[in-house]
């Protein structure tokens, strides 16, 4: 990334009065690791709450469907928030939680738009190279046939295909476009004037821990998980040769 300058005419937020960032310097890997404590907790309730509703009868799928949803949704949690984590720890300047903070707001933003693209591109070449090899023809999000509601060998090639494909591919280009706009010569560095802001902020690195690893993804994952459930879902007017599958909501 450029070094973000003033001389030039370009103003930042937290620099335009001429004051310096405040020094305290907020540290991210210990924070992040321990959030993903919390979620491995929230995880378990949240399977165990389905559990029950399964056995109660309101939930209609079986706990292998929701079992192969809820590991591709954790997985691909895991990959992009590492990715993100890897590439804040090396971002210059200020620290690396409002860093994480800022390029999560940007990342959110470009993921979602690469999805449809790659979901649109790779994972029809994915699924028909799957089908010439084996005969058997799979949507997205399929995992069962009308024999079985969850076929291992179906998991293993929506895994490969929602999490190492559409997945990762989305989150690299999107990391990619980011450092790209970094490391381009426009005229504002929009990325270090939102970390910045957040850089600048009255608050505890406590506080700012809670913001960038709590607050702003419990928001961001609410809409995605929509998103993604209209961006991955299969099209109703499909027919399959197996029963329909439940629209699962694969957070890509």
């Amino acid at each position: 990334m450029h070094t973000p300058s003033t001389g030039n005419g370009l103003i930042y937020y937290g620099v335009m009065s001429g004051k310096a960032a405040a020094p305290e310097q907020c540290g991210l890997l210990k924070n992040f690791f321990t959030r993903l404590g919390v979620l491995a907790l929230a995880a378990l309730i949240y399977a165990a709450y389905t559990r029950y509703r399964m056995y109660k009868g309101y939930d209609k799928r079986s706990f292998g469907e929701f079992g192969a949803m809820f590991f591709n949704l954790c997985a691909h949690q895991a990959v992009g928030g590492l990715l993100l984590l890897a590439y804040s720890m090396h971002e210059p300047g200020l620290d690396p939680l409002v860093w994480y903070s800022a390029s999560f707001d940007f990342e959110f933003f470009f993921t979602m738009l690469y999805i449809k693209a790659v979901k649109q591109t790779l994972a029809p070449i994915c699924f028909k190279a799957y089908e010439r090899a084996t005969g058997t023809k799979l949507y997205l999000g399929q995992v069962g046939d009308q024999t079985e509601p969850f076929v291992f060998r179906y998991f293993v090639v929506q895994f490969a295909v929602s999490v190492c494909v559409v997945g990762f591919t989305s989150r690299i280009l999107s990391l990619s476009t980011i450092s790209f706009l970094q490391n381009s010569y426009m005229p504002v560095d929009l990325l270090f004037m939102l970390a910045s802001f957040y850089h600048s902020l009255p608050i505890s690195c406590d506080a700012q821990a809670v913001l960038a690893l709590y607050v702003k993804p419990s928001v961001l994952d609410a809409l995605t998980f929509t998103l993604s459930d209209w961006l991955l879902s299969t099209k109703k007017t499909q027919v399959l040769p197996y029963r329909q599958p439940t629209r699962q909501k694969l957070l890509l």
